[in-house]
């Protein structure tokens, strides 16, 4: 299939496998998403895209990428639209600055995060060292406060999670391109 399904109680995420259909390179003027990627990159970008969507059920309540972590080894721009508005209260994103520059803490997160990409093993996405996490919490961090079809931009090897939702719902989408 080309679309791959996640849930967990109150979320649900689209990782779509195939290009984006017209209406979808309409909606966010894929073109131009293209063009800023470009400005960055010179080759070639591999895009993959995903759709979530997590309404508040609880103070407990799990969320996709809910915990502090990196994606990748590797710099990758991470593009999001705002399907509807998203406030301090309904999960932003939380990023903290700077965090997408070589950090020998990090190290073996680059290292694992590469052996898992590349397919030399199997496994899940790894947590950031404990070390590493008390910094995160301690310092300032860019919430991604959007209205409804805002784009932000952000290097997803820098160091961010996915805010708790008090009340609401969040509703992305995303694209990767590397």
């Amino acid at each position: 299939s080309s679309i791959l399904e996640k849930e967990i109680e109150g979320s649900i995420r689209y990782r779509f496998t195939q290009k984006p259909s017209k209406a979808i390179e309409e909606l966010t003027n894929y073109k131009k998403l293209k063009a800023i990627y470009s400005t960055y990159s010179f080759k070639k970008p591999k895009i993959s895209w995903m759709e979530s969507f997590t309404r508040s059920m609880s103070k407990n309540q799990l969320i996709f990428a809910g915990h502090p972590h990196i994606d990748s080894y590797r710099h990758q721009l991470k593009f999001v639209i705002a399907l509807e508005d998203v406030s301090k209260n309904n999960g932003p994103t939380s990023y903290l600055a700077k965090t997408q520059f070589f950090n020998f803490d990090l190290l073996l997160c680059y290292f694992l995060s590469w052996i898992y990409e590349k397919r030399i093993v199997k496994g899940k996405k790894q947590f950031l060292p404990k070390k590493v996490i008390r910094k995160y919490h301690v310092n300032e961090k860019n919430l991604f406060i959007m209205k409804k079809g805002d784009l932000s931009i952000f290097d997803s090897r820098g160091i961010h999670h996915g805010s708790l939702i008090e009340s609401g719902a969040r509703h992305l989408l995303w694209f990767y391109f590397d």
